[in-house]
């Protein structure tokens, strides 16, 4: 059965209403009664703002060629707790912004697949600022355009932009090859080393799957090592653990090394990044204090090394805001272990106005914020704004 497959089975047999999923949750043992009373007020949130219908648009089978398939497909999809308890707090944040200024315009956001993530993003940095007390307004206009949110309070108003930077194509094509490859060879009893050498499309992934199994069953049986080669596409050798040393010879006589690679990735991430906030800081009024929020899952320890994160960020952003001083502060939101934080759940100052915390999301499920106040603005930074998004909730 190939990947498309096996989406289409589970889509087949996905239901389609609201209520449905209520009642999977509520038979999901790995819940606690109050966790499954939470998600099944998010999910009837969700409901009332998406409805039935857009159930049945989303899981439709024959999608669209070029179309995407909208993110809470494999979200309603997903069984697992934290998957859950992420419906409920999406529903929770949407909630709180019910009587918020233009927030029609962000359910329509949610409806589309291309626009959901930024959609999530823009509702949580809203709900942050509105816990704080702060009132807000959703696409406020600014000149000829608009920001994406307006937090006020009292004689306090800044503007800002929130954005999402994921993985991009390359990205997700090279996750993918890396995830249908290296997990069938980490097999108990056996070493694997080699390389794949570019993005493998879906049927070369299917087709060297099932050559890698009958490999393994090889070398379980005869006891040796045993080699996986397609010129330009990849070259795995797996050995029995008690053979190491005819691996070790066998990898020397092709040049190779120990440990499993690939595919590589050409895009910088870290440059994605730094593009992203560039856009946005020039969609912002330059005589009133502004905010600028990326969200970036596609920096995660896949694709970025961890010590490259903290410094690399840090650097452009001082030099970017040399150059912007009515931007005063710069958020960036990436998933857990992007980057070491000295301890969970509390602020640690990095100096020069950086400051990382890591911060809960839901059981299981944390991400890491790193805050760089800009030195050079001519405008304060409250501390409750640094508050906002430093908190914990």
């Amino acid at each position: 059965m190939t990947s498309e497959q096996r989406v289409e089975e589970t889509l087949w047999n996905s239901p389609t209403t609201w209520q449905a999923y209520c009642d999977q949750v509520c038979q999901n043992q790995e819940l606690t009664q109050d966790e499954q009373q939470y998600v099944c007020f998010g999910l009837r949130v969700l409901g009332q703002i998406l409805g039935d219908d857009f159930l049945q648009h989303i899981f439709r089978l024959n999608l669209p060629k070029g179309k995407e398939r909208h993110s809470l497909v494999y979200i309603l999809c997903n069984r697992a707790p934290s998957a859950q308890l992420y419906l409920g707090r999406l529903g929770e944040t949407l909630k709180a912004l019910e009587g918020v200024q233009r927030f029609p315009i962000l359910e329509k956001s949610l409806e589309d697949a291309s626009r959901f993530n930024s959609a999530v993003a823009h509702a949580e940095v809203a709900a942050r600022f509105q816990s704080a007390d702060y009132e807000i307004e959703l696409e406020p206009k600014v000149g000829n355009g608009k920001a994406d949110v307006l937090a006020r309070k009292n004689d306090d108003e800044f503007f800002i932009e929130v954005s999402t930077v994921g993985e991009g194509s390359e990205g997700r094509y090279t996750r993918e090859t890396a995830n249908a490859i290296w997990p069938l060879v980490l097999v108990r009893g056996c070493i694997p080393a080699g390389r794949i050498h570019r993005i493998l499309n879906e049927g070369e992934r299917d087709k060297y799957q099932g050559e890698i199994e009958k490999v393994i069953e090889g070398v379980k049986t005869e006891k040796c090592c045993r080699e996986i080669e397609h010129e330009g596409a990849l070259d795995i050798f797996i050995a029995p653990r008690d053979k190491a040393e005819e691996l070790d010879i066998c990898l020397r006589a092709k040049g190779m090394e120990h440990g499993c690679f690939g595919p590589p990735l050409t895009t910088d991430q870290i440059a994605r990044v730094m593009r992203r906030f560039n856009d946005k800081t020039s969609q912002l009024p330059t005589d009133k204090p502004s905010i600028v929020v990326v969200y970036a899952n596609g920096l995660t320890p896949f694709y970025v090394a961890r010590d490259q994160v903290l410094e690399e960020i840090s650097r452009e952003m001082e030099i970017i805001m040399n150059n912007r001083d009515n931007i005063i502060l710069f958020v960036l939101v990436v998933p857990e272990g992007c980057f070491e934080t000295q301890n969970r759940y509390a602020r640690t100052d990095l100096g020069n106005n950086r400051t990382t915390v890591q911060r809960p999301l839901v059981r299981g499920s944390r991400e890491n914020i790193l805050a760089v106040s800009n030195m050079n603005t001519r405008f304060g930074c409250p501390p409750e704004v640094l508050d906002a998004f430093l908190n914990a909730g």
